[in-house]
């Protein structure tokens, strides 16, 4: 569960700098997270976590753009999105995906919820 507003000093240091270059965006991409990461593997079910920002509304939360892996692709997991959480827009050009600051991880965890059958 994310932690209120002002409970986590740390996080809340880092959200106001998500929200200041959010404010501050240009189309360059700079701050992105790194997706190499991507590129050296075909299964993406096990990617860590990320910290969302939607850049329509400003919220941030722990989760992963949603992708579909070529290994696994009926796999479904509690923390992938398509959308915002608050918001609910789905527009996947403003959820950006950043490194989660140190130890954040440790409070959540990606759980599969869901294989179908292709």
């Amino acid at each position: 569960q994310v932690p209120c507003p002002g409970s986590d000093p740390v996080l809340d240091a880092v959200v106001a700098k998500l929200r200041s270059q959010y404010l501050s965006y240009q189309a360059d991409d700079q701050g992105r997270a790194d997706t190499a990461w991507l590129g050296s593997h075909t299964c993406v079910c096990k990617r860590p976590l990320k910290l969302i920002l939607c850049e329509e509304c400003g919220t941030t939360f722990p989760a992963r753009l949603k992708l579909a892996c070529i290994i696994h692709p009926h796999d479904t997991y509690l923390l992938d999105v398509e959308q915002c959480k608050d918001c609910k827009q789905n527009n996947r050009k403003f959820l950006v995906e950043y490194d989660l600051p140190d130890g954040m991880e440790a409070g959540f965890k990606n759980t599969l919820v869901g294989r179908t059958d292709g």
